[in-house]
């Protein structure tokens, strides 16, 4: 890997790689962007967004930093890796999801990484809960950076415009043959890594689709709330320069809406087929939102709409180890009730 300039060591340029054994057995060139590598502390999409995020937060004196997820959100690790690492105190609200080894692998690490987690009994409640915990600390002197969801807002999402840069910077050097796939596919739960590419995409005329597989019951108008944070990241990206006439609306915005099973952080038989032909290429998925991104991205390959297709890895390939204290073995009760089943 190869720092790239401006991310505070954040962020480091991933690899684009051919999967040999997915390939094959899909008859269609699959490539994998890996940014499973993006940190070696802790990697996967979350560092990308993060970075401009902590950029930021930073210039703006900021000293705290409050976000919200599920209690195995990786969003709320790498903020608290990090933040934590930038010298921000983080909170974060976290609610429930379905009890995996994975999910419990991660709240272990966000513990250990020094978050101070706050148990929210519903999703339904993560934003009064948010308003209220900001309106306490601001009341005790933090100066306090609400991060949404997935670090998914206009600043977030623009780092993966950056990176659908980098990716133009490596086809012109090689990768891939030099030839664009057919269709770029991510997973897409709070939508920021898909509305940082197809903002770059349109910007730039990319001869290429982004397509996001959702993983999570889809919100109001997921197509318009996607082209809506899209469109920002044009504006405040393209603004003034090559790009800065072009739009993104919602018809823009292509879903695949078939691969979520029975909802957010439960697995699906096409994503552990997905996981046992992903990992003949070394490739580790979680059943959250890699196995079934790549459950999609294999679909599409055998149908034959795609001759080339590039997934893009989302999911930190870090070990969690260094990450974990066994002073959290045991979770509080509180937090293991957030596992359910």
């Amino acid at each position: 890997m190869s720092g790239t300039d401006g991310q505070h060591g954040i962020v480091f340029e991933t690899a684009i790689e051919r999967l040999e054994s997915v390939s094959r057995a899909c008859g269609a060139e699959v490539f994998i962007k890996r940014d499973d590598q993006s940190n070696p502390r802790y990697g996967g999409n979350k560092p990308r967004k993060l970075a401009p995020i902590l950029d930021r937060a930073t210039r703006d004196g900021r000293d705290t930093l409050l976000t919200a997820g599920t209690v195995g959100s990786h969003h709320a690790l790498a903020t608290a890796v990090h933040g934590r690492a930038r010298g921000f105190e983080v909170h974060a609200v976290l609610a429930p999801q379905p009890r995996t080894r994975h999910a419990e692998t991660v709240i272990r690490a966000t513990l250990s990484q020094g978050a101070i987690v706050h148990p929210c009994p519903t999703m339904a409640g993560v934003v009064p809960y948010l308003a209220a915990l900001w309106a306490g600390l601001t009341l005790e002197g933090r100066r306090v950076r609400v991060i949404p969801v997935g670090g998914s807002d206009v600043t977030g999402a623009s780092g993966y415009f950056d990176a659908m840069l980098e990716v133009r910077a490596q086809i012109e050097r090689g990768a891939m043959g030099g030839q664009w796939p057919d269709s770029i596919v991510c997973a897409h739960g709070s939508g920021g890594t898909h509305a940082g590419l197809l903002a770059a995409q349109k910007a730039l005329t990319l001869p290429t689709r982004v397509l996001g597989v959702m993983v999570a019951l889809p919100w109001t108008a997921p197509r318009l709330r996607t082209a809506m944070l899209a469109r920002e990241v044009l504006w405040a990206k393209a603004r003034g320069r090559a790009g800065a006439g072009a739009t993104v609306r919602a018809r823009d915005v292509e879903l695949v809406m078939d691969q979520l099973g029975d909802g957010y952080g439960a697995r699906t038989e096409a994503g552990d087929r997905a996981t046992e032909l992903f990992a003949a290429d070394g490739i580790v998925l979680d059943p959250t939102y890699t196995a079934k991104t790549a459950a999609a991205v294999i679909e599409l390959a055998r149908s034959g709409r795609a001759k080339r297709v590039l997934f893009w890895h989302t999911l930190s390939s870090a070990p969690y180890g260094p990450l974990t204290s066994e002073v959290w073995a045991k979770l509080p009760a509180s937090i293991d009730g957030l596992l359910k089943g």
